[in-house]
């Protein structure tokens, strides 16, 4: 069958008959002129969808990076159950090899910026931030988030905070001048004396990249909180302007105050870990009679959401020149959607012949500009709905064209890594914002 790709008008004209429209509508001559457009709009086909089991997450390796890391606990109970995440990094020479010589040393701090976006949960809640040894690392390795990394007992570092923000900015004692500076939103962990000491008289180990993660392999990072992650900036270009450090403050053989900055680089990622037996979202997984009224899909790899998009295949004698899928939020008091906020913006991928998750081609060709998925506040009769909508016509003509292609799509968080967000969408069997499935025809 050829495919039939609409041109920018035909779209526009869709969208709004899209947006007008409930029933199957023809839409006749008149449109262009000289031109009679005889398309079939309908939002009726069905669409089997379920709650699934999400795949683990990739949080390293040498040819990508993150931005955004997480740290904390996020616990809704009895919805989605607990999902955890704990950080890794390692770190680097930088800006000239150190040389501590017969130097005294004051304190040993690891500084790390926040990053608002990471931020989930109880804002108000405190947090107990502890840095252990970890001896399994290496710069090269490809790291997903539920592999073990192995950390040695006893922490070398610990500081507790009564809550986190991340837009206050810090007041700091400048270590050489002697005078109080404003400095940016961070966490700052001091190091244990003796091991910092250790680090410090072991002048041969600080002299490369190399040389200081065979003394120093990596720190792992835990957070004992209540109900709240928090977010750290840990991208290159934060680790590079020395926003993210191992500070070193000493005193030379002159006794003058002196600073040393090691960068976080390396292997830098999160190891997540979730707790959901007897919850909502759990029990839904693989249930479609559940999925006809709830879809749970959250961020880390934890629920996905799976949809059956076949029925499109009673229409392979007509060409197709839209399809899109539109969900709405639930919202509820149990689901306290202004503590656990929606997903920002989702997904959709296939699974490919080796089992693993491709994302459409209608992202590929548009990214989001054309393909959506982001959330967006709409009036519906005097109710502000948040919804998700999605252009998968490419991947539907695809199907259409040929019935073996995957006829199954999986929604996903967007950057799963970097955000702790979940959602629940409603169904097609809603009674009041069923999930629609919105095709247009041209019919012979």
């Amino acid at each position: 069958m050829k495919k039939l790709i609409p041109s920018t008008f035909i779209v526009s004209l869709l969208l709004i008959i899209f947006s007008s429209c409930d029933d199957d509508t023809i839409v006749g001559s008149g449109l262009l002129e000289g031109e009679s457009l005889n398309i079939q709009f309908t939002d009726t086909f069905s669409v089997v969808a379920k709650t699934i089991f999400g795949d683990s997450v990739l949080v390293h390796s040498p040819s990508t990076g993150n931005s955004t890391f997480l740290l904390g606990e996020v616990d809704d109970i009895n919805v989605f159950g607990k999902s955890s995440s704990e950080i890794f990094l390692q770190l680097g020479v930088q800006f000239g090899v150190p040389d501590f010589g017969e130097g005294t040393l004051d304190s040993m701090v690891l500084v790390m910026k926040l990053d608002s976006s990471g931020f989930y949960g109880d804002e108000f809640s405190s947090h107990d931030i502890s840095v252990f040894l970890t001896n399994s690392l290496e710069e090269t390795d490809t790291i997903y988030s539920n592999d073990d990394i192995v950390y040695l007992p006893g922490n070398v570092g610990s500081r507790f905070y009564s809550s986190i923000s991340a837009t206050d900015s810090v007041e700091l004692m400048d270590y050489k001048n002697d005078s109080l500076i404003v400095s940016y939103p961070q966490i700052r962990i001091p190091i244990e004396q003796g091991y910092a000491e250790s680090v410090f008289m072991d002048t041969l180990n600080n002299s490369v990249d190399s040389t200081i993660r065979d003394l120093v392999n990596g720190f792992y990072l835990m957070d004992e909180t209540m109900n709240s992650m928090i977010g750290l900036d840990l991208s290159f270009f934060s680790n590079v302007d020395t926003s993210n450090r191992l500070v070193v403050y000493y005193r030379d053989e002159n006794d003058e105050k002196q600073e040393y900055r090691y960068y976080l680089g390396g292997a830098i990622g999160n190891v997540f870990d979730f707790e959901t037996s007897g919850t909502d979202a759990e029990n839904a997984v693989d249930d479609e009679m559940i999925g006809e009224s709830m879809l749970y899909l959250s961020s880390m790899g934890e629920f996905a959401v799976e949809l059956d998009l076949s029925s499109v295949l009673e229409r392979q004698d007509e060409l197709l020149n839209f399809a899109e899928l539109e969900f709405t939020v639930a919202e509820s008091p149990i689901y306290d959607t202004e503590l656990y906020p929606p997903t920002p913006s989702l997904l959709a991928s296939f699974r490919n012949d080796e089992g693993e998750l491709e994302v459409i081609e209608d992202i590929v060709i548009s990214y989001t500009s054309v393909f959506g998925g982001s959330l967006e506040e709409v009036s519906d009769n005097g109710m502000i709905l948040k919804k998700y909508k999605m252009n998968v016509t490419s991947f539907v003509k695809a199907l259409i064209d040929d019935p073996s292609y995957h006829s199954s799509l999986i929604l996903t968080s967007l950057n799963p890594s970097q955000t702790p967000a979940r959602t629940i969408l409603y169904g097609q069997g809603h009674s009041t914002y069923p999930l629609r499935f919105k095709l247009a025809f041209t019919t012979p």
